[in-house]
């Protein structure tokens, strides 16, 4: 479900189980499939509400460029920034890649690759940024991650200091391997999605993915002294 979904919907699905559960239902899956259902529902009316505002902006409409802009800056920030490692480039990167979106907007043919699409230029704009400027160490990861206030200081620490050597690792990995890495579980792309932003095949993006996985597990090994990370499982 969290392939399709997402996290959010995902929690809303299994809350929703174990309420039935604590209300004794004898039925809970009957229960997830209904809320499985409902999700897919308002996916899809997001989906098509996203159509219908990229296809505004392909009409030259800049309040829906200005929309999409707001939808898509944050995860684009964040996925400029850990393949190039550098806030400042990142910056230049998601601005390149929104300025070539609205003067290639003619280009795009149907509204329901938008996202694809979007990825396909800014992914090109980072690497142009990596292969001029070189691996540079990450700085200060960008404005997304607040401390949790449900946590104790202490925990939060240890989850910042677990974050910034999972970024550290990231940084090492080759920019086409960190790519399909940072989509896959980043941004919640699919392997087929993945595939067609970078213009490969299925295969290759699964290759990808599987050796900057392998290669993580070393690093994070070398670092932490054998401590497991689930996220690579």
């Amino acid at each position: 479900w969290k392939y399709v979904l997402g996290e959010t919907d995902c929690l809303r699905i299994v809350d929703g189980l174990f309420f039935c559960v604590c209300l004794g239902e004898n039925e809970p899956f009957s229960v997830g499939l209904a809320l499985y259902s409902r999700c897919i529902k308002e996916e899809g009316r997001t989906i098509m509400d996203e159509e219908n505002i990229v296809r505004r902006m392909i009409d030259g409409d800049m309040d829906a460029f200005g929309e999409l802009m707001k939808r898509y800056e944050k995860p684009a920030l964040r996925a400029a920034w850990l393949i190039c490692g550098n806030a400042a480039d990142s910056e230049d990167i998601v601005q390149e890649a929104f300025t070539a979106c609205y003067l290639n907007r003619k280009k795009l043919r149907d509204p329901a690759v938008f996202r694809t699409w979007f990825y396909r230029i800014l992914t090109r704009s980072a690497w142009k940024i990596c292969k001029k400027n070189g691996k540079e160490r990450p700085e200060e990861e960008p404005a997304s991650g607040q401390a949790d206030p449900g946590r104790s200081v202490l925990e939060n620490c240890i989850m910042k200091e677990e974050e910034r050597i999972l970024y550290e690792a990231v940084e090492k990995l080759p920019p086409k391997q960190k790519t399909v890495l940072v989509l896959y579980y980043y941004n919640n792309m699919p392997i087929r999605e993945i595939a067609k932003v970078c213009g490969v095949f299925e295969g290759t993006v699964k290759s990808r993915l599987f050796h900057a996985k392998e290669r993580l597990k070393e690093l994070l090994m070398q670092e932490e002294g054998g401590k497991a990370w689930t996220i690579l499982s």
